[in-house]
Formats: C-alpha cells, sequence, structure tokens
C-alpha cells in the first residue's frame, strides 16, 4: 500500500471518520471508515508526487460488483472533494446516465450532511439535489447524460455512477475535458459490469490490456496503472476461467466484509439459477464483462457460448500443465440468454 506520507488517503479516511455518517441498513448513523480494501484503493487513487505535491492520478476507476457499497463510496467522495480538498471554489458534478441514477448518489450525499451535525456546520443541502459550501464558494450537483449536454463547466472533481450504462461518451468527455483550470482534478468513476464494445466502459476497460500502463493481475482484482496519464483502475471481478458455483470466487470478487458470509450471495445465487438467470449473476455479482452477441433466430434456444481471448502483453500465472498461447478461446455452454460472456480479459 502507498505509504502515509505520499498519500491524501489519510486525510480523506480521517474526514470521513469525523465528518460523515452512513445514512442506511443497520450502520445508519455511524462514522464511516474505510475497510481494508477501501484504504488500499484510496491510498492509492490519491497518490501525490512529492516532487510537485499533486496528485498522479486524475481519472480513477472502480469496478465492483453490486452490494459493494459503490454509491456510498462515491457518495462520500463527493462530499470531501467539495469540502476538504483544498480547492478554491469547487465545482463538483455528480453524473449518471440518467437523472434518477444521479440523484441517488446526490441524495445519499445529501442525506450524509443532514444527519451530520458537524457537515450541517459547513455544507448547506438543498432539495433541488445540490450541496453549497459557503466557506470555500463550492457547489457539488447532480449532471445526467440524458439531460443537455454540460460544456462550459469548470469541474475541479467528477462523480460519474454506473459507468456501463453510459451508451455514449459524450458527458464523460465534457466533464472530463473541463478540468484544464485546475491544478489537480479528479474524476471518479465506479460501475459493475457492462457489455463489451457498448460506451465508454467499453473503452475504458480495454485500455487495462491495450493500454500504454502496467497491470496488475492479483487473483479476482485487476490494477491497471498509467502514471504518465494519470489513469488508474481497480477492477474486482472473477477470472475467465473461474467455477462460478464455487463459493470462494464469490467471496474474492466481492470484497465487503458484509457479504463475506456468503449469506446473501448464496441466496442470490440459487434465486437467480433457478430461474435462469446465470448471466446476470456473473455481470451483477461476479463482475464479469459481457458481450452482446445473437446466436441462432428470435426466440432459439441454441445454446451460447464464452468466447475469451488473452492479450498478448498480459503476462498470467498458469495453473501447471497449461502452456503459454498467444490466444486462448474457450466456449462455455450458457443456457437462455442472448449474450455471451466475456469474463476477465479483454479480447
Amino acid at each position: 500500500m502507498v505509504p502515509d506520507a505520499l498519500t491524501g488517503g489519510p486525510h480523506l479516511a480521517a474526514y470521513s471518520e469525523r465528518y460523515i455518517r452512513h445514512t442506511k441498513g443497520r450502520w445508519a448513523g455511524q462514522p464511516l471508515d474505510f475497510e481494508e480494501w477501501q484504504r488500499e484503493f484510496w491510498w492509492e487513487a490519491l497518490e501525490f508526487d512529492p516532487a510537485t505535491g499533486l496528485r498522479i492520478y486524475n481519472e480513477v476507476g472502480l469496478g465492483l460488483p453490486r452490494k459493494n457499497s459503490k454509491s456510498t463510496i462515491a457518495s462520500g467522495a463527493g462530499l470531501y472533494m467539495l469540502d476538504a480538498d483544498g480547492e478554491s471554489e469547487p465545482e463538483v458534478y455528480v453524473a449518471a446516465a440518467a437523472r434518477n441514477q444521479a440523484g441517488i448518489v446526490m441524495g445519499q450525499s445529501i442525506s450524509m450532511v443532514r444527519r451530520s451535525p458537524l457537515l450541517l456546520d459547513r455544507l448547506r443541502p438543498y432539495r433541488s439535489l445540490r450541496i453549497e459550501c459557503a466557506r470555500n464558494g463550492g457547489i457539488m450537483r447532480s449532471l445526467s447524460s440524458d439531460g443537455a449536454l454540460q460544456h462550459g463547466l469548470n469541474p475541479s472533481a467528477n462523480i460519474i455512477d454506473e459507468l456501463h450504462a453510459h451508451k455514449s461518451a459524450e458527458l464523460y468527455t465534457a466533464l472530463t475535458t473541463g478540468t484544464g483550470a485546475r491544478e489537480q482534478p479528479f474524476t471518479l468513476w465506479i460501475t459493475t459490469a457492462g457489455v463489451a464494445g457498448e460506451g465508454i466502459l467499453a473503452d475504458l476497460y480495454d485500455s487495462m490490456f491495450s493500454g500504454t500502463g502496467e497491470l496488475e493481475v492479483r487473483g479476482s482484482l485487476l490494477i491497471y496503472r498509467d502514471r504518465v496519464n494519470g489513469t488508474l483502475i481497480y477492477w474486482y471481478g472473477a477470472p475467465r476461467d473461474a467455477d462460478i458455483e464455487d463459493p470462494a470466487v464469490w467471496l474474492a470478487c466481492n470484497p465487503a466484509s458484509w457479504l463475506q458470509d456468503g449469506k446473501y450471495l448464496g441466496r442470490e445465487f440459487a434465486r437467480l439459477r433457478a430461474r435462469g438467470a446465470l448471466l446476470e449473476w456473473r455481470r451483477y455479482h461476479l463482475n464479469q464483462v459481457s458481450r452482446a452477441t445473437a446466436v441462432g433466430s428470435p426466440g432459439s434456444t441454441a445454446t451460447h457460448g464464452l468466447a475469451l481471448a488473452l492479450p498478448e502483453k498480459v503476462e498470467m500465472a498458469r495453473p501447471t500443465g497449461v502452456e503459454r498461447a498467444d490466444a486462448i478461446n474457450i466456449r462455455i455452454p450458457i443456457e437462455g440468454s442472448r449474450e455471451t460472456w466475456w469474463a476477465g480479459e479483454s479480447a
């Protein structure tokens, strides 16, 4: 993990613990403390160059299965960027593909402010889905790609939720290219898996295997680092050859402690298997990327396959007896869906 002296992670963690409170479920009202996997992510995401004091990464992605606190992470990050990042007149935009999705994260941020007397002394939330910080002249508000495109903004930070739902790159591009006047802008995108070849997420996911940075493969966690261009991606997802019925696989790609007893995941697996929806299981709970493919005629019950290819540049540990190949193609029968699964590496 990045040393404390070289990252803004400890500052974010201290701010979250002191000022931010959980808003839902059994932890409602309790301080927002980071788990170890979250600390590792944030320590690296907020790493800075000791020579300049500026952050190394300005575009950071986090891919996670459902129910691993994506909205909580995004909501808390937005408040920190508004209130405590040291930016003058910060503009923090919470963006999503649709207005109601943007409202989920923004609404949770507002609820976090209202539940914290200390934050209420620093921030003013409004029903119109915006938060203002009079002390530094900052504002945090929601945007959606189904509204008018927002050019001419001057974001200091962007929080982009469920990137897989963005079929167009226009909003992402407008926000990330609008940060030029800021000394150390920050964009966080956070998402579950999407469909290969569709939208900006497909491009960013592919960049982990074709980009100029370095890819670390750590079991169910892929970490892509491009320090030169300021891009960092953490992707939790089951490897392409994983046994999707193995509870150990489930737990490895779902890092949140509250999922580690396996009860919720076990119920979801049984429920989705019972109705023939294992593709949903793969995508939403194992975070495996799908490739939309029509096989057979409409209404066909033909078996579908899983086509996987390993890019030559990625060197991965292989089981004993498996030789190195430039491309590995495996077909795994999957019944009852019109998608084929493209899990783990990019073709």
